[in-house]
C-alpha cells in the first residue's frame, strides 16, 4: 500500500474473484474493462467493454459500471450498470460528472468509430457523440482549461 508494498496481489475483483458480489444482473462482472478507477469510498468506477458477454450473446451491449467495494469483508455490490446501447470491443474511458452523471467512452466499436455517453445516475443515456475512428480516452471538459 501506498507504495511500499512487495508486489504481492491482495485480492482479485470479477469472476472466478475473491469477492462476494451482491447483484440481480444475471451476468453482472465485466470483461476487457478499462479506465478503473477506485475511490477513497471504496466506489469502483469502469467500462466494461463486454467481449465475454457478447462472446455468449451476440446482442449484449458493453456497460458503464460503479461497484461499492467493502475490502476487509470481501463484498462488492453493483451500484451503477448502465447499457450504453451499442458495443466496443476495445479501448474505453469513465468519468463521474460533476452534475452527479456519468460519462463512458466506448473506443473502438464494430464500425471502427468511438463513442461518448453521457448517462444520468439513472442509467438513461442523456446524450452521445460519435468520432471518424476509434478514441483511446475521452474526458468531459467544463471548458479547455477546467476539467469537469
Amino acid at each position: 500500500r501506498g507504495g511500499a508494498g512487495n508486489g504481492r496481489v491482495l485480492w482479485k475483483l470479477g469472476k472466478d474473484g475473491d469477492f462476494q458480489l451482491d447483484s440481480t444482473d444475471a451476468s453482472p462482472w465485466f470483461s476487457h474493462q478499462h479506465d478503473a478507477q477506485l475511490d477513497a469510498g471504496g466506489m469502483l468506477m469502469l467500462f466494461d467493454n463486454g467481449n465475454l458477454r457478447r462472446d455468449a450473446d451476440a446482442g449484449a451491449n458493453s456497460r458503464g459500471q460503479v461497484f461499492q467495494i467493502d475490502e476487509t469483508k470481501r463484498t462488492a455490490r453493483l451500484a451503477f450498470n448502465a447499457d450504453l446501447g451499442d458495443f466496443a470491443f476495445a479501448l474505453g474511458s469513465a468519468q463521474r460528472l460533476k452534475n452527479g452523471n456519468y460519462f463512458f467512452n466506448m473506443g473502438y466499436r464494430m464500425n471502427n468509430t468511438g463513442r461518448a455517453v453521457e448517462t444520468t445516475p439513472d442509467g438513461k443515456i442523456n446524450y452521445a457523440v460519435e468520432s471518424t475512428g476509434p478514441v483511446y480516452r475521452t474526458f468531459r471538459l467544463q471548458d479547455m482549461y477546467t476539467k469537469q
